[in-house]
């Protein structure tokens, strides 16, 4: 099994490079592996495989606390952080994320209309759909979406961080939960 070599543009190269770019680069070989049947080979084979985490959100504040608290728990990674829908859908088919966190409110495409895209790509990840305005049609909407998840963004942060590790409310692929909506 061999991997393309990956170069990296960073400043004391001539370029800069996001955090996205950097991420899609680590683990955009995930990809390549997939296409390929190939597993990608442990780092630490002695240690569990982390939880890879997309943050989707155009809310700067929200995505910046929420990526702050997930990466205090050490199973979780954020490996990326869209802003958008279409930035989204891009960067599940690049970075092959475990679990999306995605709001519904987005400009360019909503969070229910990317997660419909990205579950089409990829059956296998987790999608946990939150949002700021929650209205008693979301749920459905997010179930019909493919979502596994719906939660208010008001819910607090060891909620959310649990059920994105999987050990509360949807932990199953195929099950749906609205976890803690209140607020509907």
């Amino acid at each position: 099994m061999s991997y393309a070599p990956v170069t990296f543009v960073s400043p004391s190269n001539g370029g800069s490079a996001t955090e996205a770019q950097v991420s899609a680069g680590l683990l955009g070989l995930c990809l390549q592996s997939q296409q390929k049947g190939d597993a990608m080979p442990p780092l630490f084979p002695h240690q569990p495989k982390p939880i890879r985490v997309l943050i989707v959100d155009d809310h700067a504040g929200y995505a910046a606390s929420l990526t702050a608290i997930l990466s205090g728990n050490p199973r979780l990674v954020v490996v990326g952080r869209a802003v958008d829908g279409l930035d989204a859908v891009e960067l599940s088919r690049l970075l092959c994320p475990d679990v999306v966190v995605m709001d519904v409110k987005m400009p360019r495409l909503d969070g229910f209309s990317a997660s419909r895209l990205i579950r089409r790509d990829r059956e296998d990840v987790r999608i946990v759909i939150v949002s700021g305005e929650p209205r008693p049609d979301h749920p459905s909407r997010a179930r019909q979406a493919g979502a596994d998840v719906y939660l208010p963004k008001d819910v607090d942060f060891d909620t959310l961080t649990n059920v994105v590790a999987g050990e509360t409310s949807g932990e199953e692929p195929g099950t749906f939960s609205v976890a803690f909506a209140t607020a509907i």
